[in-house]
């Protein structure tokens, strides 16, 4: 077409459609300030069915803030990694973390239905994660208590409170 030529001599737009963006390289990188392709990231995104995660040896962003005396926390997506205990957020240097360890969920209920993903899902030392409950406050068990509720409005809750708190506190934090 007219409106991108160059792209278009490259590359047919038929391939271009084919294509998903993901978010997973993005937050892989900016979690850790090191190019994807160090990672094992460029191209893909951590499926529950995989036992890969973003390796241990590699310091994320929150825990430079907690050594320097910050709170930190994430609320929502994590999808860098679940299948040890080891690589979920209150391991990576988040003092809080409510929200799912998967890349999608119904935003009611809450679950990973066996038909967004594939077969046989790993979680914190191989508990199924594939299907079902993937809402998590902290490292305890998925929780049951919100389902019903949508999404957006959890989050957001948390992290206003979250936030209330370290503005008493008068601490520095990280969000």
């Amino acid at each position: 077409s007219a409106v991108c030529p160059s792209i278009n001599r490259r590359q047919p737009a038929e391939s271009l459609r084919r294509r998903a963006v993901s978010a997973g390289p993005t937050r892989s990188a900016l979690m850790t300030g090191r190019y994807t392709y160090r990672l094992g990231t460029q191209a893909e995104i951590v499926e529950s069915y995989v036992p890969f995660g973003i390796p241990l040896r590699e310091r994320f962003m929150p825990e430079h803030f907690q050594a320097a005396g910050f709170a930190t926390a994430i609320f929502g997506k994590w999808h860098l990694g679940f299948y040890q205990r080891a690589y979920t957020p209150l391991h990576r240097g988040f003092d809080e973390h409510i929200g799912y360890l998967t890349g999608v969920i119904d935003y009611f209920n809450h679950s990973r239905s066996a038909a967004m993903g594939n077969s046989g899902g790993f979680c914190c030392g191989g508990h199924e994660l594939n299907a079902g409950l993937d809402w998590n406050r902290g490292n305890l068990p998925p929780c049951p208590a919100d389902t019903g509720k949508y999404t957006s409005p959890l989050i957001e809750a948390q992290a206003v409170d979250f936030l209330r708190r370290q503005i008493r506190a008068q601490k520095n934090f990280f969000l």
